[in-house]
């Protein structure tokens, strides 16, 4: 495959990473950030919350990355000890601890600790927001001595995972200064290049096994699908409205998307 074809109909994106790390869907708004939605009661969640805990907007749209998600990242987004341990935002507390993971014991979609769940976060991106003054950290000890009440509920075995010689990459597709029809539908055409050289040359298989839609304009994106090209866009058509006689090299479909 040497090129995608997105073909984008004129919602809202909700990004799974929030469930990747410790009570990523319950930090509180506060104040100064922007972006905050209304949190849903039922799953204990505050009255607004901030989603986006990478991004400087609490929506989580928006680029560059907060010192968190920065730090997320580099950790290929997974909850490590390390980046349990870091205090990103530099408000005196680690990550784990603003998040409700003091002991660094929680994995992703693990049922979270009686101590998690009760627990109120705040925002391991942004010093604006911070525990109280008079927190105390728990006592962690190590190993079995972890008090149980730290520990999660229920621990989720890892799902999937790569096999040993398996190589992932990511790659990150932006449309390049589309202006928006004014009117009620629309679809557009839009082409990107994979980026062969970031593989070697005796990779020659390769699977699409995941992706993160992040919109700008999250009111006027119905949905898309995505095809598979024969040959490759000109680098300077790459992100932008594609020529109509380049869809005869598109017949493959890979994907669709819609909220």
């Amino acid at each position: 495959m040497r090129g995608v074809w997105f073909l984008v109909g004129g919602t809202v994106a909700f990004p799974s990473y929030r469930y990747h790390v410790p009570n990523g869907d319950r930090v509180p708004c506060y104040d100064g950030a922007t972006g905050c939605r209304s949190g849903d009661a039922q799953r204990n969640q505050p009255e607004t919350a901030c989603f986006g805990l990478g991004h400087p907007s609490c929506w989580g749209h928006a680029k560059p990355l907060n010192p968190f998600g920065q730090a997320w990242q580099a950790a290929d987004f997974v909850w490590t000890e390390s980046l349990c341990k870091a205090d990103s935002d530099g408000d005196g507390f680690t990550n784990g601890q603003e998040l409700g993971d003091p002991c660094c014991q929680w994995g992703a979609w693990d049922v979270p600790s009686s101590y998690m769940a009760s627990h109120t976060p705040s925002h391991p991106g942004d010093s604006r927001s911070t525990l109280p003054e008079n927190f105390e950290a728990p006592a962690c000890g190590s190993g079995d001595s972890v008090p149980g009440n730290l520990k999660p509920a229920q621990e989720i075995p890892e799902l999937g995972g790569y096999n040993p010689g398996e190589t992932a990459k990511s790659m990150d597709f932006v449309i390049s200064s589309y202006e928006i029809p004014a009117k009620p539908t629309t679809y557009v055409d839009i082409g990107f290049n994979v980026n062969l050289s970031a593989f070697s040359e005796n990779q020659t298989v390769m699977h699409i096994v995941d992706g993160e839609v992040i919109l700008d304009q999250p009111k006027f994106l119905h949905h898309f699908v995505i095809m598979g090209c024969r040959q490759p866009f000109a680098p300077e058509d790459h992100g932008k409205v594609m020529a109509g006689g380049m869809r005869e090299a598109c017949g493959r479909m890979l994907g669709t998307w819609a909220p």
